[in-house]
């Protein structure tokens, strides 16, 4: 508030500045508040019991049959052929 009464031209301006810059404080407190509690029952806070239950589903589908398959991988011939003169085009 000091700096703003000495370095503007008016009152008017030194006014219009100052409740710009306190406005501007308060609306980081309370930005920085909420970010600071971000689990609650407010509309815009994280769901967590949500959260839980879709970390759990994903858990439970890690112990299915499937998952604890390791898929087999075959190269085509023609792929491998096509790979391997291009290794030794570039090599040259």
């Amino acid at each position: 508030v000091i700096v703003v009464s000495v370095v503007a031209k008016s009152p008017y301006m030194a006014a219009m500045t100052t409740f710009f810059l306190v406005t501007a404080y308060w609306v980081l407190h309370y930005i920085a508040a909420e970010i600071d509690h971000p689990f609650g029952d407010d509309p815009n806070d994280l769901d967590v019991e949500e959260m839980q239950c879709r970390f759990n589903r994903t858990l439970i589908s890690l112990l299915s049959p499937l998952s604890q398959k390791v898929p087999s991988f075959k190269p085509r011939s023609h792929c491998v052929s096509a790979s391997v003169g291009a290794l030794a085009s570039a090599a040259i």
